[in-house]
This record gives structure tokens, sequence and C-alpha cells, in this order.
């Protein structure tokens, strides 16, 4: 279940949100940036926790898992959740390889 789903968790300390995908593999990535955090390019979540609660543990509750099927279930998930329950811990920056607005007509 974990393998392929987009979710989103809020921070325990300030019930600020993000999203993302994939749940198993990107969760580690948040951690590992987390705990050796020395490089430039951290994820919004360990940057988020670092700056914001400085000296805290990063503490986190899972409020949102959705399966999806796939890198496109994926993207498409994650738009409609953002467009849907803003994430006030992401950061989208244009041309780095992020899936911009979905728009549905």
């Amino acid at each position: 279940m974990c393998k392929d789903g987009v979710y989103r968790v809020k921070c325990v300390y300030c019930s600020e949100f993000y999203t993302g995908e994939p749940l198993q593999k990107r969760m580690y990535h948040h951690w590992y940036d987390y705990t050796r955090g020395s490089r430039e390019d951290l994820s919004a979540l360990s940057e988020h926790c670092k700056n914001e609660h400085p000296g805290l543990p990063m503490k986190l509750e899972l409020v949102d898992f959705h399966r999806t099927d796939g890198f496109v279930d994926r993207k498409v998930r994650e738009s409609v959740v953002q467009q849907d329950k803003p994430s006030s811990i992401n950061r989208r920056i244009e041309g780095a390889g992020t899936a911009g607005n979905l728009y549905l007509v």
C-alpha cells in the first residue's frame, strides 16, 4: 500500500500541511534530509521542520492517503489533492520538474 500513493501529512507543532508522493520513498528522503541536513536542496518538509521548529524532533501525522496506480495517476491525484486542500509547506519551483496546476474542464 505504501509504495504507490499520494499522502498528506500535518506538522504536529503548527498544524500546517504537506502533500507528496510516493509515500515510502519520499518520506525516507524527508527524514534523511532532516537528519543529515547539510545539503542546500533540503526537502520542503525537512526545511520547514528545521526552520520553524529548531531543536524539536520532526513530528508528523499522516492525515490522508490515496492509493494510486502508476506515475500519471499519482501526479493527477497529487494535483487534485493540492487544489482541494492547500498544503502550506509545499513549495513549487517552476521548471524544476514539478507538476503545475491541473485544470479539469
